[in-house]
C-alpha cells in the first residue's frame, strides 16, 4: 500500500512564489473550516516559534520565508529566527550607531 502524499504547506508554497504570502487568510480559513487533525502552525508549514513571530505582527511572513531560503538549518531548530534575522541585516549595530548619534546631537 502506497503512503498517502502529504499536501504542499503555505510556507513551502511561498518558497516557490513569494507572492503566496498575501494567501495567508485563505490558509487559516481552510484550517478552521476542518479537515486537518494537526496543530495551526503545522498545518501552514512553520515552527511553533515562527507561528508565534507571525501572531505577533503578519509582516513577520516574508522574514520566515526569507530565512528559509537563506538559513534552512535555523528551522530544523539549530538557532533561532530572531538572531538570524538580526546578524544576517546587520540592522543591531545600525540602531546602536543610531542612538550613540542621537546622544551625541542632544548634548
Amino acid at each position: 500500500m502506497l503512503a498517502k502524499e502529504k499536501p504542499e504547506t503555505f510556507i513551502e508554497k511561498c518558497l516557490r512564489d513569494v507572492s503566496c504570502i498575501s494567501k495567508i487568510d485563505e490558509y487559516i480559513d481552510a484550517f478552521h473550516e476542518g479537515g486537518f487533525t494537526g496543530e495551526i502552525h503545522e498545518f501552514l508549514g512553520m515552527t511553533p516559534k515562527e507561528y508565534e513571530m507571525f501572531l505577533h505582527s503578519e509582516s513577520a511572513l516574508l522574514l520566515i520565508v526569507y530565512n528559509r531560503k537563506k538559513k534552512p538549518d535555523v528551522i530544523r531548530g539549530r538557532g533561532t529566527l530572531s538572531t538570524t534575522i538580526i546578524k544576517g541585516s546587520g540592522s543591531e549595530s545600525s540602531r546602536s550607531r543610531s542612538k550613540s548619534s542621537a546622544k551625541k546631537i542632544s548634548r
